[in-house]
């Protein structure tokens, strides 16, 4: 999760936002292969049925058809996808082992100490002196406790109820989130493509939790 973050961040730098929204989100795609990979999990073929959804719905939600080709951003946000599709499938299975507080604990430390030696080693500290501004305290206090603890927690949490492939597809739901909350806050209105697209996501969400039946995986 700690590489996850510094190759989403170094996306951003690199390439849009709606394409590392896009590309982050292919992460519910990869927990299968992960899974047949590492776990001989076996792949059924309704698991293909559903990842093709996955992908129709994401791109016409985040990209509405502005994709153009693939960079190093996007490269970088694919590796960043591939690392939080890891996260779910190897915290599954740490979670027989240990509670969902321990392992957000240890997921923040290491967190902390990964980045921190980035930040040094890239000589990248001294940027730091610009967020003494209240407003971007505020934002990193909200990013670092409320997105980063926050989500461990309830991401462990909900790996301790549900499969990790059920876990990651619903993951795939904050790019509707977020054009939810930007309906309301920024007025923003999807076109329909991106509605079709939230539509689409939500479907297969559901064909997902209905086909798995709530067992883990």
């Amino acid at each position: 999760m700690s590489c996850a973050f510094i190759f989403s961040n170094l996306a951003l730098q690199r390439t849009t936002a709606t394409n590392v929204s896009f590309l982050r989100s292919l992460s519910a795609i990869m927990v299968p292969v992960l899974l047949l990979a590492v776990f001989h999990q076996k792949y059924r073929r309704k698991d293909i049925i559903i990842q093709i959804l996955m992908i129709v719905g994401l791109y016409l939600l985040c990209m509405k058809g502005g994709f153009h080709g693939i960079g190093l951003g996007e490269l970088l946000a694919l590796v960043a996808a591939l690392l939080v599709a890891g996260s779910l499938v190897f915290g599954k299975s740490a979670l027989q082992s240990i509670s969902a507080v321990s392992l957000s604990f240890v997921q923040t430390i290491l967190s902390v100490f990964v980045c921190g030696a980035m930040c040094v080693l890239t000589d990248s500290a001294g940027y730091l002196s610009r967020a003494l501004d209240w407003k971007i305290v505020l934002a990193l206090l909200y990013a670092a406790v409320g997105c980063t603890i926050g989500g461990y927690m309830l991401q462990n949490t909900a790996l301790r109820h549900i499969s990790s492939r059920i876990t990651g597809m619903v993951q795939c739901l904050y790019p509707v989130a977020t054009a939810a909350i930007a309906y309301f806050v920024l007025s923003e209105r999807l076109a329909l493509p991106g509605m079709v697209g939230a539509a689409v996501i939500i479907v297969a969400i559901l064909l997902e939790s209905a086909w798995d039946g709530g067992r883990s995986a």
